[in-house]
């Protein structure tokens, strides 16, 4: 997730052209408790909604369309669809696209499923009160 989190605040600070770069990371569960949301808000200049979903993939076929767009955020949608795991950007105020975006990941949360070791009883040999214990 490190490569995801990183890649997200990399291109929030390379378009944001304040002196000092602004970000904002909420998380928390979903009402039904299955799903992790996390969000990235900054108060950059904001994403066009043409642009919103272009800027995980390579569309276009001319290199100056491509020109200063690195892979980062391309990967991560490719990393994140093979993990099952949705991102997408919206605007962080949605009467003004001009203030700001909002990268909202859902994922499922880690649960850690421990092995049990095998169940082996044992019965007494010296006495018949004694029944199968673990």
């Amino acid at each position: 997730m490190w490569y995801i989190f990183f890649n997200i605040i990399h291109f929030i600070g390379r378009f944001d052209t304040s002196e000092n770069v602004k970000l904002e990371i909420n998380a928390e569960m979903t009402d039904s408790d299955d799903m992790l949301r996390i969000e990235f808000l900054d108060s950059g200049p904001g994403i066009p909604d043409v642009q919103k979903s272009q800027i995980f993939r390579r569309e276009g076929s001319t290199d100056d369309k491509l020109e200063g767009k690195g892979l980062g955020l391309i990967l991560v949608d490719r990393y994140i669809s093979d993990l099952g795991v949705r991102i997408w950007v919206e605007d962080r105020d949605p009467n003004d696209s001009t203030k700001g975006s909002k990268f909202v990941i859902l994922l499922p949360p880690w649960k850690e499923i421990l092995p049990l070791p095998p169940t082996i009883y044992y019965k007494s040999d010296h006495c018949i009160f004694c029944g199968p214990v673990l």
